[in-house]
């Protein structure tokens, strides 16, 4: 492998792969858990963990530059089938992913929901079917309407 010691347009410093590698890594996580994308690009698991959590939030819109959105979707995702999740907040209308935490319990979705980037909260939040969620949605913004995504309800019959 070779190691960069001096700058060159596009390689950090020290750096093995350029930023834009970096960056289309971390846009493949956002349609697929981590470990397939590491596979994929014969990456070590940790290295793009690390890229994700230092990139993603880079690549999020920014709020200042949006309206509060009215309807948001809050789900999980794994970012290493069976062992590590995280949750999102995005946007139901434009699709924007407004916020991306690591860990799926209600402790953490609190957290998550408490650092909503708007001063308003959603008047809907759309999730699966476990109640945690729910719950932890009605306590943090209790004047949001909580419902069930169709993809989950549909799998009950």
């Amino acid at each position: 492998m070779l190691t960069w010691t001096v700058e060159w347009n596009g390689i950090p410093p020290r750096g093995s792969v350029t930023s834009a590698f970096q960056e289309m890594a971390v846009d493949m996580c956002r349609s697929r858990d981590l470990l397939s994308v590491a596979k994929q690009l014969s990456l070590a698991y940790s290295t793009l963990e690390r890229w994700y959590y230092q990139l993603a939030p880079q690549r999020l819109a920014q709020p200042k530059e949006h309206e509060a959105p009215e309807v948001v979707c809050l789900d999980e995702f794994a970012l290493q089938k069976g062992h590590k999740y995280g949750v999102n907040l995005m946007d139901a209308q434009t699709g924007h992913i407004w916020q991306v935490t690591e860990g799926r319990s209600r402790e953490q979705v609190r957290n998550a929901l408490q650092q909503w980037p708007f001063r308003k909260a959603p008047h809907v939040v759309v999730t699966d079917l476990a109640p945690g969620m729910a719950e932890t949605v009605c306590q943090v913004w209790k004047h949001t309407l909580v419902v069930a995504d169709k993809f989950h309800v549909i799998q009950l019959f």
